[in-house]
């Protein structure tokens, strides 16, 4: 509610609402105010920002629907299971260890049911063997972690909304539940026919041992190696052998709100899963000499000092400040690619 102005040379807090109690319409006509729940004060609206990034700094419980670009207060907001549950419309995810609002279930109408919901495809308007419809996951949303979502054939963990979610793999669009279109699916530049799926394009199943690398020639997407006789992303096809080190902040800060991501290390480990996939990884382990193979080793490290607090059962203990260094504890403000630290 209170914002920030330049003044007179310093930074000061801009009074909003500041309505005579006597004069309740002036504080109405306000499109930032609204009257308090006892009618006797004039205070500023909660998450009624127009923009995400304005929305997520609300130090009000705030959240950004993506889909009706609008912000909204944050349901669920309780801090224990016990508390959560017993809240019908809420549940408690246990792999970020938060209370959260129910996907769909509590929409029971098919325009709330295709709006309401903060990620967009989210939610389905479907009809029931009876007649009657419900409001249910769409496929694939109805897994909320991202290793129930990579068991399942047909889904794949979505990186590109945050936090991340489950969708149908985008070459399924090709394929019904009677078999894929080989034809439409051939055209696609993503996709490619692997027996009688149709899956997402991998440049070195273009050309297969002896067999012709026109194929690879003749996609754009892809790089031709003649000494090598294989057929890479052509990203990486010019690349070097390399050994990239990624360093992981392991501050205290990183256990915060990311976004819309409930951490800091989930924010940072989906965005580098993503990238790291379409590396042209050599599978070779640390310690051991590169081979010239123009393939690529990576190695996560983070650099924190001491634990600052036991965390949670999903994420451990949280990294303390790296300017703390007893020995013996953390990484004491070193680098270090062990797991427990």
């Amino acid at each position: 509610p209170n914002q920030c102005l330049w003044k007179n040379g310093a930074c000061v807090k801009e009074e909003v609402c500041n309505y005579p109690t006597t004069e309740p319409a002036r504080c109405e006509q306000d499109d930032k105010c609204e009257l308090a729940a006892d009618q006797k004060k004039c205070i500023g609206k909660k998450c009624k920002h127009d923009n995400e990034q304005g929305c997520l700094a609300d130090p009000d419980p705030c959240e950004w629907n993506n889909l009706a670009q609008s912000c909204s207060n944050r349901p669920c907001t309780y801090d224990t299971v016990a508390t959560c549950k017993q809240d019908l419309n809420c549940t408690w995810n246990l792999d970020s260890d938060y209370c959260e609002l129910k996907k769909c279930s509590p929409y029971t109408t098919e325009g709330d049911c295709q709006t309401k919901p903060t990620i967009p495809g989210l939610c389905e308007w479907v009809k029931q063997v009876g007649g009657e419809y419900v409001c249910e996951y769409s496929t694939c949303k109805q897994y909320s972690s991202e290793k129930e979502c990579n068991g399942d054939a047909i889904c794949e963990w979505d990186t590109s909304i945050a936090p991340g979610t489950c969708n149908e793999k985008y070459c399924r669009r090709h394929c019904t539940k009677t078999g894929c279109n080989q034809a439409t699916c051939d055209t696609d530049a993503k996709c490619m026919t692997e027996g009688n799926e149709c899956v997402a394009k991998v440049c070195e199943k273009l050309v297969k041992g002896n067999d012709s690398s026109c194929p690879c020639h003749n996609d754009p997407d892809c790089f031709w190696i003649p000494s090598e006789r294989v057929c890479v992303d052509t990203r990486y096809g010019t690349c070097p052998t390399l050994d990239i080190v990624v360093l992981f902040d392991g501050s205290g800060s990183m256990s915060k709100t990311f976004g819309r991501h409930p951490h800091g290390y989930f924010a940072q480990v989906e965005m580098l899963k993503l990238w790291v996939q379409g590396l042209p990884l050599s599978g070779q382990a640390a310690g051991q000499p590169s081979s010239a193979n123009r393939k690529t080793r990576v190695a996560f490290v983070q650099f924190s000092g001491v634990p600052q607090d036991s965390g949670s059962p999903v994420t451990g203990p949280i990294p303390g400040s790296a300017q703390k260094t007893p020995s013996g504890t953390g990484t004491a403000g070193r680098l270090s690619g062990d797991v427990s630290e």
